[in-house]
C-alpha cells in the first residue's frame, strides 16, 4: 500500500494511522507564508531521515484577528499535535511566528 505521493511529498496520515504504520514525525524546518496566513512544517520520519515532507497548516485570519497569541499556539498544540511535539518545536517559537502573523 502506498501512502505517500511521491510528487507531492504529503503524506495521508489517515491510512497511515489505519494501516499501524503511524510513525512519529521529527520536524526540521518551519516556514511562515503571511497572505494567507499559513505555516508550512517540513519534516522526516524517524526512520526515513532522507527524505523530506511538507506539512500547509492554514491560520484562519479572523482567528488571528480575534484571539490572544496564547490561545492560537494552544489551538496549534492540539489540532496539529501530531506535528506540534511540544518536545520539538517550542511554544516560545510558536508564539514568536503566530506574532508575526499577527
Amino acid at each position: 500500500m502506498d501512502f505517500v505521493n511521491p510528487d507531492a511529498k504529503f503524506v495521508d496520515l489517515a491510512a497511515l494511522s489505519l494501516s499501524g504504520s503511524l510513525v512519529p514525525s521529527v520536524p526540521t524546518q518551519l516556514m511562515l507564508k503571511y497572505n494567507p496566513p499559513k505555516l508550512t512544517i517540513v519534516y522526516h520520519f524517524e526512520q526515513k531521515q532522507n527524505q523530506q515532507f511538507y506539512h500547509d497548516i492554514f491560520i484562519d485570519k479572523d482567528m488571528l484577528a480575534h484571539k490572544n497569541t496564547d490561545e492560537i499556539v494552544s489551538h496549534l498544540y492540539v489540532t496539529e499535535a501530531y506535528y506540534f511535539n511540544p518536545k520539538q518545536i517550542k511554544r516560545t517559537q510558536l508564539i514568536r511566528l503566530v506574532n508575526m502573523m499577527q
